[in-house]
């Protein structure tokens, strides 16, 4: 559920907010899902959700394949699993982005500009998705 929104009237804003978030709080806790944090263009879906485990957990490639299958089952998206990013339409590049966000299992997610990264005919869908998410505090910030 959408516990907080921060609108902003500028891009700069919205890097500021980014930036402050990055610089002060803990990467274990909070996970960031924007718009400047752009995917892997040359590697598949798996692999840019997989690359947080791959990195800081030091967990095996197969283990997580496995985690992402089944994450993106939850969504039915396991056909995209060994898509590149551009064949993806703007929605599922923000839940592969929030997928990868998560795998470190934080307590607080943050989408900065969500408003950016999908169309204004799609962003009833992310709020619906946004309200949804009930594992994690969830912070938008948005443009208006």
């Amino acid at each position: 559920m959408l516990k907080h929104l921060i609108t902003v009237t500028s891009n700069q804003e919205a890097n500021e907010i980014q930036d402050s978030i990055i610089k002060q709080l803990k990467w274990n806790y909070v996970s960031l899902v924007s718009y400047n944090l752009p995917l892997l263009a040359t590697i598949s879906v798996a692999d840019n959700i997989m690359l947080p485990l791959c990195y800081s957990e030091r967990i095996r490639k197969k283990e997580a394949e496995a985690l992402v299958k089944d994450l993106l089952e939850k969504f039915d998206l396991s056909f995209i699993m060994y898509y590149r990013p551009k064949k993806l339409n703007e929605f599922e590049i923000l839940i592969v982005k929030y997928l990868r966000a998560i795998m470190r299992h934080p307590t607080h997610v943050v989408f900065i500009m969500p408003d950016k990264m999908i169309s204004s005919e799609d962003y009833t869908i992310f709020q619906e998705f946004v309200s949804s998410i009930n594992n994690f505090e969830v912070t938008v910030v948005e443009f208006v």
